[in-house]
């Protein structure tokens, strides 16, 4: 039997094997795959994450402008009250003050006198028709009047107008002497004693 000869067929493939396009391998595209889904979501979560982060970031610088703006706030009411305390404190002093001022004046008996306008007024635009006073004279609280009425009756109801008033404490003396035609008198009342105003 005769053997065949087979003759080499030259290789008219130029393109380098390393070159040539591998077969791709169905696990290994899904593996790269999933690598780069899971890399995707990485880069989304941590971009969320630091969207969150800035936004809490911007949370809490608000806040603390706020607890500032508090503080400032509270630092001013307190300032208020402390000035308030001096204010009332002073005022408590002033009053204090006062009060020792008024009591001496009243001991001293400043501050007080006679109601001179109410004692002039009885004595000389209330008093009755015919009295004619010849002289007025006032001695601290006591004051000294004389004068002529044309009768005892005239010189009761004008003693009686002086009793009435508020100006006049009380009725010391009256003395009375017929002349010719008329009565002369003398008398003395203490002033009452009023507040005079500061």
């Amino acid at each position: 039997m005769q053997q065949r000869s087979y003759r080499q067929v030259p290789n008219f493939n130029f393109i380098p094997p390393e070159y040539l396009k591998r077969p791709v391998s169905y696990r290994r595209y899904l593996l790269q795959t999933a690598l780069i889904a899971l890399v995707l979501v990485e880069v989304f979560f941590i971009w969320g994450v630091r969207q969150d982060g800035a936004a809490l970031q911007s949370g809490i610088d608000s806040a603390r402008q706020q607890v500032r703006g508090v503080e400032e706030q509270m630092a001013k009411v307190n300032a208020d009250k402390e000035e308030a305390k001096k204010l009332q404190s002073a005022l408590d002093e002033l009053e204090k003050e006062r009060a020792a001022l008024a009591k001496a004046q009243s001991e001293l008996g400043i501050g007080q006198g006679p109601d001179w306008p109410g004692i002039l007024a009885v004595l000389l635009q209330a008093k009755p028709a015919g009295i004619e006073l010849v002289s007025v004279k006032n001695n601290d609280y006591r004051v000294d009047v004389t004068g002529t009425a044309p009768d005892l009756a005239t010189l009761l109801k004008y003693r009686q107008l002086l009793l009435d008033s508020a100006a006049v404490s009380r009725l010391i003396m009256l003395r009375s002497s017929a002349g010719a035609n008329s009565l002369s008198f003398s008398l003395a009342f203490e002033a009452a004693i009023k507040e005079r105003s500061r």
